[in-house]
């Protein structure tokens, strides 16, 4: 197609044509660009494979559109799509000609040269340095919108390149942005799912999470305590180990409650459970609420006198402190009044 040698017009689908000559090339070719590739990374793999061997291109680069942000990305052949590079960045490490790309972007139009490096528009372009000289061809990919430019070069000589094989360039850009385009819906199509499937694993972990879990306490639920205490189990005999279980519970729990109400009961629950996981080890013990005002702790891997220190640790934290005797006095007239209270409801 493009290079040293001559172009044949693209022959008509009932004409006759040698199967050397770059026109039937073309027309061979044609199907497979139409066709739907299923990564971006196959599909650029195809087109650098495509080009370089009709043209005699020594590099086909391949610069494309974000349709959702506008934005536009350099993506090397042979990598992932997650390794496409912002094309200010590509621009700055060399690995674009960026004002060749600002000149298609601006002007819509393809750019054909015979040398770049001495070329005004091209020649100060951080791409270019230490290149001797380079053949380029700059067509776009378009359909209705600008979605995509392709750069070939040529390093090994001046004139590569010539307007008739820059046409038929084009001509194969146009039928590789239909398939540009279906490659990109597939990617996003891909990507959605992906961020959606993820969405949708973390929610069933937190939702999993929430069913071994009591809601007033923040600790295992009977649940999560039927699920451990199998594991620490199995682990037990597995490593020919010992494990320590203790149950735990609130002495006169039903008066505090009667006495002071459901929200002070649920108040103490929840600071009786943070005392009890405070106080086990991480990683090892569970603390657990078993029912009501009843909690139980899995002492892991411990014998029997380890596991009855950290049960007495464990419990410490629970104990309330000594009360002043006015506090003493003022419990119990609370309770008297509580007394009179229910014996005039009664009466």
């Amino acid at each position: 197609m493009v290079g040293a040698r001559a172009l044949l017009p693209a022959c008509g689908t009932n004409s006759r044509c040698s199967s050397g000559s770059p026109a039937c090339l073309v027309c061979r070719h044609s199907p497979r660009c139409r066709r739907r590739t299923g990564s971006l990374r196959r599909f650029k793999e195809q087109v650098v494979e495509l080009l370089a061997g009709l043209t005699g291109a020594t590099s086909v680069l391949l610069i494309v559109a974000d349709k959702d942000t506008h934005e536009w990305f350099y993506s090397p052949a042979g990598e992932d799509d997650a390794e496409s590079i912002p094309i200010k960045d590509a621009g700055a490490r060399g690995l674009v000609p960026l004002s060749a790309f600002h000149y298609v972007e601006r002007t819509r139009e393809a750019l054909l040269t015979s040398d770049a490096t001495r070329d005004d528009r091209l020649m100060r372009d951080r791409y270019f340095t230490d290149c001797g000289q380079c053949s380029l061809a700059v067509p776009i990919m378009s359909q209705g919108a600008l979605s995509a430019v392709l750069v070939l070069e040529n390093r090994l000589g001046r004139d590569a390149f010539s307007e008739a094989g820059l046409g038929v360039v084009s001509l194969i850009a146009g039928q590789l942005a239909v398939s540009l385009d279906n490659v990109m819906l597939y990617a996003s199509l891909e990507r959605k799912v992906a961020e959606r499937t993820e969405a949708l694993a973390a929610a069933n972990a937190q939702l999993a999470q929430l069913s071994l879990t009591d809601a007033l306490t923040g600790i295992a639920n009977r649940r999560g305590f039927d699920g451990e205490f199998r594991r620490s189990w199995q682990r037990a005999l597995r490593n020919q180990t010992s494990i320590g279980l203790a149950m735990i519970d609130i002495d006169e729990f039903k008066k505090y409650n009667d006495g002071y109400g459901h929200a002070a009961g649920d108040v103490c629950l929840a600071r009786v459970a943070a005392a009890l996981n405070d106080g086990v080890r991480e990683g090892a013990d569970v603390a657990a609420r078993y029912g009501g005002e009843e909690f139980v702790l899995i002492l892991g891997e411990s014998e029997r006198e380890s596991a009855e220190r950290r049960r007495a640790g464990a419990i410490s934290g629970c104990r309330p402190a000594r009360t002043a005797r006015g506090q003493r006095s003022r419990y119990r007239h609370d309770q008297r009044r509580h007394r009179r209270r229910r014996s005039r409801r009664g009466s």
